[in-house]
C-alpha cells in the first residue's frame, strides 16, 4: 500500500470534511466502501475516491436519499442522470413556491400586528378598506354547539389549505342589522374567511371597498353586546347611515394573546356612500 495514495478513515474523513461515523455508515450500507480493508480491520480509503463521496455529498445535498443515491451510482448514466434532476428540479421549485408563500403570509401578519400595536381600542374610528374577498360557510338550525362552529370554520379552512398558495386570512362572522338592532348579539349564522386578497379560479364573495366604522371589543366574546351598544349610540349620536351587515373577526388573537379574555375583537360596519 502506497501511504501518499490511502488514508486512514480519519485522515479521509477530515479532508472530505465528514465525519467518520458517515463513513461507517455509507460502508455498512454499501453506498461507499473503503478501498482496502486491511487485516488488523482498518478502512483506508484512496486519494481518488474523492471524486465520488463529493458527487455523493452533492447529491444528498439537492435531497436524493442515500438508497436513491445507491441505485444512481449503480447505474449511472446521462439518461438516468437527467430524469433524476428533472424530478429533484421540479421539487425544489415546488419547496420555493411554499417558502415565498410563507414569507408572504409572515409579511401580512406581521404588519397586522404592527398596526393592532399602535391602535387605541378604546376609539370608534372610521377605516378605509379596499374591496376584500371572503369565503363563506353557512350555519344551520342543528349547528348550535362551539364544536359544530369549529368545524365548519375547519372546513373553510381545510378548502383554502388544498389550494396550497399561502394565503393570509382572519376567520370572521357577518351579523345581521335586524338581530343586533333587537339586541340580539349571539345570533351567529355563518363564518368566513377573510382574505386580503382574490383567489384565482375560486368563486369567492365580495365585502365592497369603502368607509367602514369600526369599534374593538377587547376580552371574550359572549360580553360583545357591550361594544355594540357603544357602537349603536355613536352611529345614532352622530346619525350616521349604514348599510350592509356587521362583520367580527379577531384582530388579536393566540398569536399574541395568551387568553382569551386578551383577545380583540373588530366590529365594522359599512358607512352609506
Amino acid at each position: 500500500m502506497i501511504r501518499d495514495t490511502y488514508m486512514t478513515t480519519g485522515e479521509f474523513a477530515k479532508l472530505m470534511k465528514v465525519s467518520k461515523h458517515t463513513l461507517f455508515h455509507y460502508d455498512d450500507i454499501g453506498l461507499f466502501c473503503p478501498e482496502i480493508l486491511g487485516e488488523n480491520g482498518y478502512r483506508y480509503y484512496s486519494i481518488y475516491q474523492m471524486e465520488t463521496l463529493d458527487t455523493i455529498l452533492l447529491l444528498k445535498k439537492s435531497g436524493m436519499s442515500l438508497q436513491e443515491i445507491k441505485d444512481f451510482l449503480e447505474h449511472r448514466s446521462s439518461e438516468n442522470f437527467m430524469k433524476i434532476f428533472d424530478v429533484k428540479q421540479k421539487e425544489i421549485d415546488q419547496e420555493i413556491s411554499r417558502l415565498l408563500a410563507m414569507k408572504e403570509w409572515m409579511s401580512q401578519r406581521k404588519a397586522k400586528i404592527q398596526y393592532m400595536q399602535k391602535c387605541d381600542f378604546s376609539e370608534i374610528k372610521v377605516i378605509y378598506h379596499p374591496e376584500r374577498y371572503y369565503l363563506y360557510e353557512e350555519f344551520t338550525d342543528t349547528d348550535t354547539t362551539d364544536k359544530e362552529f369549529m368545524l365548519k370554520i375547519n372546513k373553510l379552512i381545510s378548502k383554502l389549505e388544498e389550494l396550497d398558495r399561502g394565503y393570509d386570512y382572519d376567520v370572521a362572522y357577518m351579523q345581521f342589522p335586524q338581530e343586533i338592532e333587537n339586541s340580539v348579539y349571539d345570533g351567529y349564522h355563518n363564518a368566513i374567511l377573510l382574505l386580503q386578497k382574490k383567489i384565482q379560479d375560486v368563486s369567492v364573495s365580495v365585502l365592497p371597498k369603502g368607509n367602514y366604522l369600526s369599534a374593538y371589543h377587547v376580552g371574550h366574546w359572549e360580553n360583545i353586546g357591550e361594544t355594540y351598544e357603544r357602537l349603536l349610540a355613536y352611529i345614532k349620536e352622530h346619525k350616521i347611515k349604514t348599510e350592509g351587515n356587521y362583520l367580527e373577526y379577531y384582530v388579536v388573537d393566540n398569536f399574541t394573546a395568551k387568553q382569551i379574555e386578551d383577545y380583540v375583537t373588530e366590529i365594522s360596519i359599512k358607512i352609506q356612500e
